[in-house]
């Protein structure tokens, strides 16, 4: 999949899309709704929602998919990070570019993210890594 990315005049496809480490230790750039956003694909972000009606029985209205990693600070985020992520709400409070920076390393809360993370099968192995890129990360600090 060939995508541009937002003030960059050439294409970035899956294998050389720059790492964004969110907040929580997961990568923006594997998450459906970011790889979406920033390809433009609209009907990607409605299949989205739709799927998120049907599997979960979530009536989520596609412009609440749209974002561009929780790192932005002037991008679009969807409105699972801008309300309900306790994780990004706790590392923006701080000022921290991710949980690994923090100084109360590991606490309750990316520890619940995590361990509810972990109890979702297609989400198990995203989880895990998260938490050994914010266990590497915080052990080079």
């Amino acid at each position: 999949m060939v995508c541009l990315l937002m003030n960059n005049d050439y294409p970035i496809n899956e294998e050389n899309m720059p790492e964004i480490i969110a907040k929580c230790g997961l990568l923006c750039n594997e998450c459906e709704a970011y790889v979406a956003t920033i390809n433009d694909d609209h009907d990607e972000i409605a299949r989205m929602a739709k799927e998120a009606a049907e599997k979960f029985g979530m009536q989520i209205n596609p412009d609440d998919i749209y974002c561009e990693g929780c790192t932005t600070t002037s991008g679009r985020l969807s409105s699972y990070c801008l309300n309900s992520c306790e994780v990004r709400k706790c590392a923006v409070e701080k000022k921290v570019d991710n949980c690994a920076h923090c100084d109360d390393y590991s606490c309750e809360i990316i520890d619940n993210f995590i361990e509810q993370g972990l109890q979702i099968p297609e989400f198990q192995e995203k989880t895990f890594n998260a938490k050994q890129r914010l266990d590497h990360l915080h052990g080079n600090l």
